[in-house]
C-alpha cells in the first residue's frame, strides 16, 4: 500500500517486479486489501537512499535483529519515490521497528556507491 484512499475509496498499490519487470503501480477498492496476518501491522520507511535495492534494505532490517517471517513479511522497496513497505507480524514488533530505524541514518549502498546526500539518508517510519 503506498497511497489512500482516494475520494472514490481506492487505494495506491505497489506490486512487486518479477525477474525482468518494473513494479507496477495499481488502485484497488479496499475489499481487496488483506493482510496475510491478524495484527500485522503495515509500515513505510521514507527517505531510503534510491541506491539501496531491496536486498540491501532486508540485510540492514536484519542485522537489527529482526528476522522475515519472524518479524516482518513483505517487504517491498519502490526506488522511485524513496520508500520501502514492509509488514510488521504485531504492535510490538511495529514499535521496535520504529524505534530502531526512525531518524536513521541508512548508509550502506553497496561497494563503491554513496549515499545520495546526508538528507536522504534520514529515515522516517510511518503506520499505514
Amino acid at each position: 500500500i503506498t497511497a489512500g484512499p482516494t475520494e472514490a475509496g481506492r487505494w495506491e498499490v505497489l506490486l512487486p517486479s518479477l525477474a525482468g519487470e518494473v513494479a507496477r503501480r495499481v488502485a484497488v477498492a479496499p475489499e481487496q486489501l488483506l493482510l496475510r496476518q491478524r495484527g500485522a501491522v503495515r509500515l513505510r520507511l521514507r527517505n531510503v537512499p534510491a541506491a539501496y535495492e531491496t536486498e540491501i534494505l532486508k540485510e540492514e532490517i536484519e542485522d537489527e535483529g529482526f528476522r522475515e517471517t519472524e518479524s516482518w513479511f513483505d517487504l517491498v522497496f519502490d526506488a522511485e519515490r524513496g520508500f520501502a513497505y514492509l509488514s510488521a507480524v504485531s504492535e510490538r514488533v511495529f514499535t521496535q521497528l520504529v524505534s530502531n530505524f526512525d531518524g536513521r541514518r541508512l548508509d550502506r549502498c553497496g561497494p563503491g556507491s554513496l549515499p545520495d546526500s546526508v538528507l536522504a539518508q534520514i529515515v522516517k517510519v510511518e503506520r499505514l
